[in-house]
């Protein structure tokens, strides 16, 4: 061998040497996941509390008024959501799932709560502080301690006040935990003070993070809904203005869905639709104004059996955070529905607000990126009162000379919020999570602008420049880009098939391989994707005083007052009635109603909208032993359907009253709005009324011909059994058939605060002085 080579062969097994390590280097110190290990305020229900006073305590801090029960939590009254206003300035609050430790002289708290797991290495807890009332200093004292079997280790020991336990604020902490080798462990949080008065304590969003490989990690969500982006924005679902270059680029990523329709025209109702994938009216929750009453919430956490996207994957080892403009979901409002999140930022500036929520987005995906996340941004722009910033407007006063001042503005700030969410796609890359995330971008309504469409034929208010008032596409018609994680099939796909915003949370539980809850109303979209469904999807849509179906080509809807709150919406015996119909093919700026020009069409798409509308519990009157003749009239509200067996007779008197004759064992089966309304029964001759299951005597007037029935009491819920009705000869039988809640009047409407009111005003929800044109 030529010596000379010695030197080079030496280099070069040198150079493998080194290439070795380094591959093995990098292979160690590459980064790491982080899988939630305890989710502390999910097992309080399993803690050891030690309190004395607390009814006392809680009393005292009920006077806070940015705060509630966690309804998504335990049960218990510890687990709370608590709100700080921390910027004045950019109107910017940020509320926590909270533990809550109360604590006054000589009657401190000690709350014990078992992991149920042992602590592996390279472990660690996350949490927030935050107080309200707090002791002076050094009369209070937080601490935290790790216990396991017979050892323990103090993490934390601070003065509950001044920069350790911040006024009003939140300090976050980040603890590293010794490994408790098999014994599983317990963390014990203790808050003292010496003052008389009680003070505060709120422990937020305790969590127990341990290390984990990064090919374990699930795919994250990151959900943005655009407010009032209409699909004609966004260059790729219609090709029109060319505003949207980022969107554009997302969209070249994933699937754009060109035909996507919310089914709610105004932004709760179709919040709640997108991220529970149920109607409005499934909800509890009223279509009809802002207020939400303390029943609809109860009924909508406790009775409804609707979870929201958020409070699913907590149950997946997913932490979650809404970062936007939305007070619809912040439930301390007195507008707003609690969607599960575990902390939610709101900032409500006119324009501003889209630089501070991409900001804080950034900021969150740097501290949280090592975690399963679900993260919901909700951009405020382009909604009303459409001033984008000078540099996204002043390109299009030239490209748009002629365009309407206000529809470039909208667009202007179009092209705004498209630029701030390309920078959230830009981090997502720099921080080596886009390929493992899942995005969708839509919108929860968008906004008219048509002159034709001046004003709403279902509310008698403007309609242009403005939503929530018509069934008109400019309002339902949005975009829907999702970009799924690497590895999905199909990677990328246009879709013209027509689909729902009530479906995307079940695609993207298909996505991440999870089961489908009952409760959803939605289907997934990836059978249509993959070309394994050929029909056509109804969509069905509600609005204030509307409802309406669109499928096949054509659009119809009618005024409906069932979505009214109280017997002053539901009318009397008469009511303006409107219905439209458009042919959307020859007509697809709906111009022209053909309602009464093509009634064949209209009567086939009204029983569509009748067969696909929302259900009400239905009521049965049943003959017994002899032909019934009577009426029928409801009180305080009007009747939503009727129907006979085994043949229809009755006859409609008003809307409100009915005719009917039945044979014996003839029944009329009715469902009215409200669902608990009070009905009137007028007889032609005297009969007893049994009612419910065990057939109960109702009690009549004196010549038992006239009968009050009370639809609400709970003895009157289920039809009777066979054995039961035979020992009845004759009279009339009366039963509510067991089901949903159904649409009910609302009571103890929530008061709103001044700036609450100002907002809704902002928004176009309270129509006071209209704009007038420049």
């Amino acid at each position: 061998m030529n010596n000379r080579a010695i030197p080079v062969i030496g280099f070069l097994l040198l150079g493998m040497f080194f290439f070795a390590v380094g591959c093995t280097r990098g292979a160690t110190s590459a980064p790491r996941g982080e899988r939630l290990l305890a989710d502390l305020l999910s097992l309080v229900g399993d803690a050891m509390v030690k309190d004395g006073a607390f009814a006392e305590k809680y009393r005292d801090l009920s006077r806070h008024d940015r705060m509630y029960r966690d309804p998504w939590g335990p049960d218990s009254a510890r687990i709370m959501k608590v709100g700080f206003e921390l910027d004045p300035g950019k109107k910017y609050e940020n509320l926590r799932r909270c533990l809550y430790l109360g604590a006054r002289r000589g009657e401190p708290v000690t709350i014990t709560v078992p992991l149920g797991t042992a602590v592996p290495k390279k472990s660690r807890v996350q949490f927030a502080l935050g107080g309200l009332r707090l002791p002076a200093e050094g009369r209070g004292r937080f601490t935290v301690t790790l216990n396991w079997g017979k050892k323990s280790a103090v993490l934390l020991d601070v003065h509950a006040t001044g920069e350790s336990v911040p006024e009003r604020r939140w300090k976050d902490y980040v603890l590293d935990l010794p490994a408790t080798g098999s014994e599983k462990a317990e963390m014990e949080f203790v808050f003292t003070a010496g003052s008389v008065r009680p003070g505060h304590l709120f422990v937020a969003n305790p969590r127990v993070f341990t290390k984990i490989p990064w090919k374990h990690q699930k795919p994250n969500v990151i959900f943005i809904i655009v407010d009032a982006l209409r699909a004609d924005a966004v260059n790729a679902v219609l090709p029109k203005y060319g505003v949207t270059p980022r969107l554009d680029r997302l969209a070249g990523d994933g699937w754009t869905f060109r035909k996507h329709f919310v089914v709610s025209n105004w932004t709760r109702p179709s919040t709640i639709a997108a991220l529970c994938s149920v109607y409005g009216s499934r909800s509890g929750v009223n279509l009809f104004y802002p207020p939400v009453s303390d029943g609809e919430r109860e009924y909508f956490y406790k009775h409804s059996g609707i979870k929201p996207l958020a409070s699913l994957l907590s149950g997946q080892g997913y932490i979650s955070a809404s970062i936007g403009n939305n007070a619809f979901i912040i439930d301390y409002t007195g507008i707003g529905i609690d969607l599960g999140f575990d902390e939610i930022s709101e900032y409500r500036t006119q324009w501003e607000d889209t630089m501070d929520i991409t900001a804080e987005v950034v900021s969150w995906l740097e501290k949280n990126r090592s975690r399963n996340f679900f993260l919901f941004i909700n951009y405020n722009a382009p909604h009303n009162a459409y001033i984008p910033p000078p540099r996204y407007l002043e390109p299009l006063r030239k490209r748009f000379k002629t365009m309407h001042p206000w529809f470039r503005a909208y667009l202007g700030e179009a092209a705004y919020t498209d630029d701030y969410i390309g920078r959230v796609m830009d981090a997502l890359k720099r921080l080596d999570l886009y390929r493992n995330t899942i995005v969708v971008v839509t919108a929860d309504h968008g906004e008219v602008f048509s002159p034709v469409h001046e004003e709403s034929p279902y509310t008698g208010h403007r309609a242009r420049f403005s939503h929530g008032q018509s069934l008109y596409d400019e309002e339902l018609h949005t975009p829907l880009i999702i970009k799924p994680q690497e590895g999905a099939e199909p990677a990328t796909a246009l879709c013209d098939a027509q689909v729902r915003s009530i479906d995307v949370v079940p695609t993207l539980l298909d996505l991440m391989k999870l089961e489908t809850p009952a409760f959803c109303q939605g289907e997934s979209l990836l059978p249509l994707l993959r070309g394994e469904e050929k029909g056509e999807r109804v969509v069905y849509t509600e609005g204030r005083m509307m409802y309406g179906v669109r499928v096949g080509g054509h659009k119809y809807g009618e005024k409906f007052y069932g979505f009214g709150t109280g017997s002053f919406y539901w009318g009397g015996d008469s009511v303006e009635e409107f219905v439209e119909l458009y042919d959307l093919t020859s007509d697809p700026g709906e111009e022209r109603n053909l309602a009464w020009k093509d009634p064949a069409v209209a009567a086939a798409m009204k029983a569509l909208l009748h067969e696909f509308r929302f259900k009400q519990p239905e009521r049965v009157l049943a003959a017994r032993g002899r032909e019934t003749r009577g009426r029928v009239r409801v009180e305080n509200g009007f009747f939503y359907d009727l129907k006979e067996e085994p043949s229809p007779s009755a006859r409609r008197l008003t809307r409100r009253e009915y005719r009917f004759t039945l044979p014996p064992g003839g029944k009329l089966i009715f469902s009215t709005i409200p669902a608990d309304a009070t009905v009137r029964l007028s007889l032609e001759r005297p009969s007893a009324l049994l009612a419910g299951p065990h057939l109960l005597p109702l009690v009549p007037s004196a010549d038992m011909r006239e009968y009050r029935i009370d639809t609400a009491p709970a003895y009157l819920h289920g039809g009777p059994q066979d054995e039961v009705v035979s020992l009845v000869d004759r009279g009339l039988l009366f039963w509510n058939v067991p089901g949903a809640r159904g649409l009910k009047g609302v009571s103890g409407e929530a008061a709103l605060s001044r700036d609450i009111n100002k907002l809704l005003q902002r928004w176009g929800y309270i129509q006071g002085r209209e704009k007038k044109e420049n």
